[in-house]
């Protein structure tokens, strides 16, 4: 009997965790990429494309997390190594933001971009990712530390759709 309660318990376990995995794989977030990229800059060196990143929540609560306000691109990633994406210059003042997105609403993001032509296996098809950081966690842990820890790790990633690039 001890046998039988021992098993039951260690798959009672195992099957929370897979649960709570399964739960940051499918966050509450969908990023989507729209203005399909627009080629706004080419150089030897590199090409810009203006891309829109929306994150849609597609759940019936509000949804908050964290950027950082002049950095936002920081929580942006490629699945491609020679691909990064670029936010906005123009910032006098940056501060920790907390992002409030309501039930089935979305923001959006508008970003380039960089592809380095001299990259070596540039791949045409991209997907950007979104480092997800819980509002939660930007109080309690130093938001610069996790962010770096997600995008070393790819952890908390919600992946956008494929685009192309010409």
């Amino acid at each position: 009997m001890r046998k039988y309660v021992l098993f039951i318990i260690i798959i009672f376990t195992s099957s929370s965790e897979f649960i709570i995995n399964s739960q940051t794989k499918n966050l509450a977030l969908n990023v989507k990429v729209t203005k399909y990229p627009k080629l706004l800059k080419s150089t030897d060196r590199e090409s810009i494309y203006q891309i829109d990143i929306h994150l849609i929540n597609k759940t019936d609560s509000v949804v908050l997390f964290g950027v950082v306000s002049c950095f936002w691109q920081e929580n942006f990633l490629s699945n491609n190594q020679c691909c990064h994406i670029l936010g906005r210059s123009d910032c006098d003042f940056s501060s920790l933001d907390t992002m409030v997105i309501d039930p089935h609403n979305e923001i959006s993001f508008n970003a380039g971009l960089c592809i380095d032509k001299s990259c070596v296996g540039l791949k045409r098809k991209v997907r950007v990712g979104f480092i997800f950081i819980k509002y939660s966690e930007i109080r309690t842990v130093d938001y610069e530390s996790i962010l770096l820890e997600r995008r070393k790790n790819k952890s908390n990633v919600i992946w956008s759709n494929q685009i192309y690039l010409k």
